[in-house]
């Protein structure tokens, strides 16, 4: 399985961040094809001091061909545009990753 993560900066406007994160940008992304799940949350802290990050997704797909096609799809790219767009403080941060699953 393999997920993107996004990391969002904190924004100018943390209020007008989430009435559009939430009212607009969650519709979008969950239009992106074959997308298995996805996760959205506020992060509080980080382990080594004070938070970098207001807010984190992740979206998971079956593989990374899987992933990188609905990435690619115009629903993707819609999605990252409008995240883009969103982020005021600073471009959001992508990580690809494969999930290890063991038993």
């Amino acid at each position: 399985m393999f997920k993107v993560v996004i990391l969002y900066p904190m924004p100018k406007d943390p209020a007008e961040f989430d009435r559009r994160y939430d009212g607009e940008h969650l519709e979008i992304a969950a239009q992106i094809p074959n997308l298995r799940k996805l996760v959205a949350g506020r992060v509080k802290r980080v382990a080594t001091g004070s938070a970098d990050y207001y807010r984190y997704a992740e979206l998971h797909f079956d593989d990374e061909a899987t992933m990188a096609a609905a990435l690619a799809s115009e629903a993707g790219q819609r999605s990252r545009n409008h995240a883009n767009e969103l982020s005021t403080g600073g471009m959001p941060v992508r990580l690809i990753v494969e999930i290890a699953e063991s038993a």
